[in-house]
């Protein structure tokens, strides 16, 4: 048995206003090519067909071309990604399974697999851990328990070679898989599938990460998408995976070319009017220490397909004899803290998570990578007065020594802590300080903070 997997097709996706019509159609070309040289007995298209859930017309109309032009010649098996409506991709599944056309939505064909000569296919879309609680009635939190909990009840025949499709964030012993910005990253560790779950597979196609790779072992890989959908993508090559199972497994990429490459180029904007024209997509990264007026326009003239314009950063900052603490691992928090370690200024981060434990995961990255400390907020709900000054204390005693707040009245039900809130630049005052609950002051003292100017926003009402 050979077969081609592909995936993450994205059709109807646009860079910027950029239509990609032409590009995709082109790669759809190259794909179709590669199947009729390589005499391929199937083709396997693993999620993320579509770019959206309501595609447009042009996208559905490109795909029914390609599928039509496979399936005169073989098989097509087919499952819904994240960014597919699995109701929608799967419309008309019974007919199209007479023109050689499997499109797996739901489980039924995860649970009983299609049968290609002596190769069982285990198509297994995109779910969600409730999904499978609610159609197998199993108890299932995590997507690894929920996969585990499908594999488990799907249908097995012994002397059968056994190929699954997924479509998943997959791990090795808690290694992961090289991922772009065009892709969603997964929260928590929640949606985190580990590829000992694929243990009885002689080959697992994977779909969702845009980088072609394998994850563990070589017969666990990911396709890639055909086209880099960002600038992370650029030194990507793509390819589709020919996939020859007999005695062994045997595992060979074909190359595809894009109709135009991603590419960045960076300089002052007077160097870059005067470089070689260019039909790439293109990032122009100016080195200008000012901005310069109508950058993209006249950049337009060398390169007719540029897609963004950015200034290149200062300077790193200079590092503060003392680390700041950012309050917060929300979106603000998160972004600020990163920027400063980047910048050469490891920071404290304080989080007050459900549990912090699991937030701390999320971001081991930025530890690893920059040296940013983790703490817990020091300013949770459930503190009274009294443990917030003790808290605050603790932090203090561990090092912080700068604080930086965000949201601070919404997070502090009880008044009587904004006197401590206020006072957070002041260790030895901290120590002293009264800690009865009759402490109170106006909401305004939060205003100065360490002998630092701080904006308030007066509360509703």
């Amino acid at each position: 048995m050979r077969f081609l997997h592909l995936a993450d097709l994205h059709l109807g996706k646009r860079h910027d206003a950029v239509e990609l019509g032409a590009d995709q159609r082109d790669v759809l070309e190259q794909i179709t090519d590669v199947a009729d040289r390589e005499r391929v007995d199937a083709v396997l298209i693993c999620g993320d067909v579509y770019d959206r859930s309501v595609p447009p017309a042009d996208a559905v109309a490109l795909l029914d071309s390609f599928l039509t032009t496979l399936a005169a010649k073989r098989p097509v098996l087919l499952i819904a990604g994240n960014h597919d409506s699995a109701q929608r991709l799967s419309f008309a599944g019974t007919l199209l399974e007479k023109q050689n056309v499997y499109m797996a939505g739901d489980l039924r064909h995860a649970l009983a697999p299609l049968t290609l000569g002596d190769t069982d296919f285990y198509l297994l879309p995109y779910l969600h851990p409730a999904q499978v609680k609610e159609q197998l009635g199993v108890d299932v939190h995590t997507m690894d328990e929920a996969i585990r909990a499908v594999l488990t009840q799907a249908a097995y025949h012994p002397d059968h070679h056994k190929v699954l499709l997924a479509h998943l964030f997959a791990t090795a012993s808690g290694h992961l898989p090289e991922r772009s910005d065009s892709e969603i990253s997964p929260v928590g560790g929640l949606d985190d599938v580990d590829v000992s779950a694929f243990d009885g597979f002689d080959y697992v196609a994977l779909g969702h990460i845009h980088g072609p790779q394998r994850i563990g072992r070589d017969t666990i890989r990911y396709a890639g998408s055909p086209l880099p959908y960002s600038f992370s993508e650029a030194h990507h090559h793509k390819s589709v995976a020919v996939v020859d199972i007999g005695d062994t497994v045997q595992v060979r990429l074909c190359p595809l070319r894009p109709l135009h490459a991603m590419k960045e180029v960076r300089g002052r904007l007077e160097e870059l009017l005067q470089a070689h024209p260019c039909e790439d997509f293109v990032h122009a990264v100016l080195t200008d220490e000012t901005p310069q007026l109508n950058a993209k326009a006249r950049l337009e003239n060398v390169y007719p397909n540029i897609l963004r314009v950015t200034y290149a950063l200062p300077p790193a900052v200079t590092a503060p004899d003392m680390p700041p603490v950012v309050v917060g691992m929300g979106p603000a928090g998160l972004f600020c803290a990163l920027y400063l370690a980047r910048s050469g200024v490891p920071c404290t981060v304080l989080e007050q998570g459900r549990p912090v434990e699991e937030r701390v995961r999320q971001f081991a990255a930025l530890e690893d990578r920059y040296g940013v400390e983790v703490y817990h907020d020091i300013m949770p709900r459930q503190l009274s007065p009294q443990e917030y000054r003790a808290r605050a204390l603790e932090l203090y005693r561990a090092g912080a020594k700068r604080f930086s707040l965000w949201d601070t009245y919404g997070r502090v039900p009880v008044r009587s802590r904004w006197y401590y809130a206020a006072r957070l630049g002041h260790a030895q005052e901290l120590e002293t300080m009264p800690t009865g609950e009759g402490v109170m002051t106006s909401l305004h003292y939060i205003s100065r903070i360490g002998g630092v100017n701080c904006n308030l926003y007066a509360p509703r009402g």
